[in-house]
């Protein structure tokens, strides 16, 4: 298993590349654009292999981020397949920052 941690993980950018690797796992788009499907990193590892979690500094909205960019791409029908790999992505997504005052000398 290979876990990738995401900073801003409630954002727009994050939801979406977290929804679309889904999906392409699930075959209902393509891997357009997605170096981790080329032949030549195959080998590597398998898809099914990664999971996603993250912080974010905001109360996590993962499928309300997701749908927005989907709306603006014309491409809304995607927000149901998403649903349920966002959903599992949120439960992920821890919420806050830590803050450390400049040490003095």
């Amino acid at each position: 298993m290979i876990g990738c941690w995401v900073v801003g993980a409630g954002g727009c950018v994050a939801s979406s590349a977290v929804a679309l690797h889904a999906l392409v796992k699930e075959g209902v788009v393509p891997p357009t654009g997605m170096l981790t499907a080329q032949d030549r990193f195959s080998h590597l590892f398998d898809e099914e292999d990664i999971v996603f979690g993250g912080h974010d500094i905001t109360p996590a909205q993962p499928q309300e981020s997701f749908a927005l960019v989907m709306q603006a791409a014309q491409k809304s029908e995607l927000i149901r397949y998403a649903e349920p790999h966002l959903k599992d992505y949120a439960s992920r997504i821890k919420q806050g920052f830590t803050y450390r005052q400049k040490a003095e000398g």
